[in-house]
This record gives C-alpha cells, sequence and structure tokens, in this order.
C-alpha cells in the first residue's frame, strides 16, 4: 500500500464539503516530513491516491512557494514522500509573483527544476514590461525567461527585470 502522507506536505484551506475535509484529514493523519505547503481554495477536490494526484475545480485559488494562481482546475502531483513534485493549472490562468503577473491558457509548474512553463496565448507583465509569445518559460531559480516567437514591449535590462 501506499504510505499515510498529505498529498499536500502541509494544511489546506478549502471551501471543499465536510466530507470531503474529513477524508482530507484522514489522509493528512501522519505528518510530512517536507516543509512545503499549498494553501487551496477550491469548489471540489478529487485525490486518486494510486497516481498521487489531487485535482481541484471550480474557482481555485492557491499558493505555493513564491507563487499565487488562480484558475478553474489545478492539479498537483506528489511524490511517494509527499513532496509535491508539479503544479498544472488551466482554464483562465493567472499567475503572480511579486511585480510580476503572468496569465494563459494553462501553467505548468515543475517545483523540482523551478520552471513555470505558459501556454496558450501567455502574456507576462512585470516593470512595465510585457511579453507575449506561444510559449513562456520562466526559471524562478535563475531567472531566466525564454519565450517562443517574442514579441511585445520590453527593455533589454542586464540589472533589472524581466
Amino acid at each position: 500500500g501506499h504510505p499515510q502522507v498529505c498529498p499536500f506536505g502541509g494544511p489546506v484551506n478549502s471551501r471543499i464539503p465536510a466530507s470531503t475535509l474529513t477524508f482530507l484529514f484522514m489522509l493528512c493523519a501522519v505528518p510530512a516530513t517536507s516543509a512545503e505547503t499549498v494553501d487551496v481554495t477550491a469548489d471540489s477536490l478529487h485525490i486518486d491516491r494510486d497516481r498521487r494526484m489531487a485535482t481541484f475545480k471550480g474557482h481555485v485559488t492557491a499558493r505555493f512557494e513564491s507563487l499565487q494562481f488562480f484558475c478553474a482546475v489545478m492539479t498537483v502531483t506528489y511524490s511517494e514522500a509527499g513532496a509535491i513534485t508539479s503544479l498544472q493549472a488551466t482554464g483562465g490562468v493567472t499567475v503572480k509573483q511579486k511585480d510580476a503577473t503572468a496569465k494563459a491558457a494553462t501553467a505548468i509548474y515543475d517545483a523540482t527544476q523551478g520552471v513555470l512553463v505558459l501556454k496558450g496565448n501567455p502574456v507576462l507583465e512585470t516593470g512595465g514590461h510585457r511579453l507575449l509569445g506561444d510559449a513562456i518559460e520562466v526559471n524562478l531559480h535563475t531567472g531566466r525567461i525564454d519565450v517562443a516567437k517574442a514579441r511585445g514591449t520590453f527593455m533589454l535590462n542586464p540589472g533589472g527585470a524581466p
């Protein structure tokens, strides 16, 4: 069987029905060893323990590391130890970090690599810069931004953002 670990590595705030919250608390009965937490609010939650996935649907807001997500659906995947490995957001996605805001049809955050990939008419706005492209990839560890078919308003500023 699978170890009894909280798939989120910590507390979950939610507007989920009480019966689902009770199940979530039973699932999280053994404390996770990871300091990672994702705080989520959603209309509903489905947990697939065999695939180590939790899917939140409806008016999803989530905070993970330095990122805030707003979307219709979010799927969180986690390791057997309970560490979050990725977050996939779909449906009118907005991602915020400090003074940067990104919008796209989908956003996938690889927590192990610290890389956020935006697809579906992605737009990244930060410090007066506005980047558009077919896909935008942001490495949160290095600050590197790669844009496929880049366009928009931006200045090449080696000392600042983007």
